[in-house]
């Protein structure tokens, strides 16, 4: 995602080339090809039918619905069209394939972002795009009584679709399948065994590649001379990539007394959060701290970072992030990611969880400095994990926070293995390819205070310390440029380098 080339591309990308390939072959027909596949092969069937108008028949099985049909639904991250719902509908890729034939089937007994009745909302979409190429009979659904399936009744509804609309043989009926003999599995490898070539990429490897090539073409400031020039511009990029994060109007918050224990904002329509106020006593202090969460206010991530920053809870006033700790979906986890359709369903609606946490910081800093609690001038904000991404990006977006410090921030978006211990919502869609890394949001802080504190790989594992000094170069040179070398300090092992 960070490199801006989504998982849902890449098979569409594969099945063009395979057309490539295929129209090579001398007993290939180049203008009677066709696409079809079930669930997630139906996808890259609709998608590469759309894009390839090489591909003369189209027929996804098991996989046309409704973009909205996907909100609150658990599905595969590479199904995923980041920002889709903004534009579109799956009823105007389907219209893509006009004038060229398309048959949905549909099964009875599919989830619902699947069903019959949502796949139906879509072709009704796209119906009017063929009736404007007078093609409505290139256009069919087929409804088969079934569970998410490609089964026999399916193939050989697919076979006369095929028949008619590629090789013009009859008027598109079902064909009966003859016995097959199926092949083993291992004689339809491309690299049979252990085969595979030396330089065979995983899909992590992949990206790693890409955002090294995208790093050696950035241009990012070095001196605060050409940051003073170029940040308001990067602002917007930073923002743009987190899905235009809101600044909420702090005259629109209830003011608070001293009495107040706790805050409650809306960051924005159809969310509300609670801001935990330091207790009465520590309200006059000249510099508040902010705590951001999304493991919880007592959870031992939170005690660690307190404990860092010498500060008790009594001092400090709290946040826990949206759809995080006692927000959490109830049913979020997939696998071993923790909020792996909350970011999902963040995706589809081109909002991911990182710029939705960041909106959450700045009300309640907006919060904070408007309820008229005390005369406190100075913010500072703390966060750890996927918490301190999200305070880095919020301090460099907004000046109201005058120092951070952040515990447990992965250094980077780029690893060539899988993230762990880590949460989908921290991977905003192509920030590597239109704003930077996470050194260079954190840049964009200077030359206000910023305290990192324990940095960690993609796995969530604590850096060496070879790799510690050497993190973090585009950081190091705006404070030094600066002047203000002093106010960044990154430690690990509690070592400062």
């Amino acid at each position: 995602l960070p490199i801006g080339r989504p998982l849902s591309a890449v098979p569409v990308y594969e099945n063009m080339r395979a057309v490539d390939y295929l129209i090579t072959r001398p007993e290939v027909d180049a203008g009677k090809l066709g696409i079809t596949g079930a669930s997630g092969g139906g996808n890259q069937s609709m998608y590469a039918g759309a894009w390839d108008e090489r591909l003369k028949a189209v027929v996804p099985v098991c996989s046309v619905g409704t973009y909205n049909a996907y909100l609150g639904a658990a599905c595969c991250m590479c199904e995923v069209v980041p920002g889709a719902i903004t534009f579109t509908e799956e009823s105007g890729i389907l219209a893509l394939t006009a004038p060229r034939a398309l048959m949905v089937i549909s099964a009875t007994q599919d989830a619902f972002q699947f069903s019959v009745n949502e796949a139906q909302k879509s072709l009704a979409g796209a119906r009017s795009i063929f009736e404007l190429h007078k093609r409505s009979e290139a256009l069919r659904h087929v409804i088969i009584e079934s569970p998410h399936d490609y089964n026999q009744p399916m193939r050989e509804a697919m076979y006369g679709f095929m028949s008619q609309h590629l090789a013009g043989s009859g008027d598109g009926s079902p064909i009966a399948e003859p016995a097959i003999t199926l092949e083993e599995p291992e004689t339809l490898r491309c690299y049979p065994g252990d085969t595979r070539p030396d330089d065979w990429l995983t899909l992590p490897q992949f990206a790693a590649l890409q955002a090294a090539s995208l790093a050696s073409q950035r241009k990012f400031p070095d001196t605060a001379a050409a940051m003073s020039v170029a940040s308001d511009v990067l602002r917007a990029k930073l923002q743009g990539t987190l899905g235009g994060t809101a600044n909420p109007d702090p005259a629109t918050l209830a003011p608070a007394d001293s009495t107040t224990s706790e805050l409650s904002i809306t960051p924005e329509p159809g969310i509300t959060l609670s801001v935990r106020l330091p207790s009465a006593e520590h309200r006059g202090e000249s510099e508040w701290t902010l705590i951001v969460t999304t493991d919880g206010l007592s959870a031992d991530s939170t005690t660690q970072l307190l404990s860092a920053i010498q500060k008790r809870p009594e001092q400090t006033a709290g946040l826990e992030l949206r759809a995080t700790a006692g927000q959490a979906w109830a049913s979020d986890r997939i696998g071993r990611a923790p909020d792996h359709n909350s970011a999902e369903w963040s995706l589809w609606i081109g909002r991911p969880l990182l710029g939705q946490w960041v909106c959450d910081i700045r009300a309640a800093v907006a919060a904070l400095k408007s309820a008229g609690l005390d005369d406190a001038d100075r913010l500072h904000v703390a966060g750890s994990g996927p918490a301190a991404l999200a305070v880095l990006c919020a301090a460099a977006l907004d000046r109201r926070i005058s120092s951070v410090t952040v515990h447990h921030l992965p250094t980077t978006w780029v690893t060539d293995r899988p993230w762990e211990k880590q949460r989908l919502g921290m991977l905003p869609p192509g920030i590597l390819r239109e704003f930077g890394d996470i050194e260079h949001v954190a840049a964009m802080i200077a030359p206000a205070p910023l305290q990192i504190l324990a940095p960690t790989d993609g796995q969530g594992n604590p850096l060496p310390m070879t790799a510690l000094k050497t993190a973090f170069m585009a950081t190091r040179r705006l404070y030094q440029d600066a002047g203000n070398a002093g106010m960044l300090r990154i430690t690990g092992d509690g070592t400062v380098r």
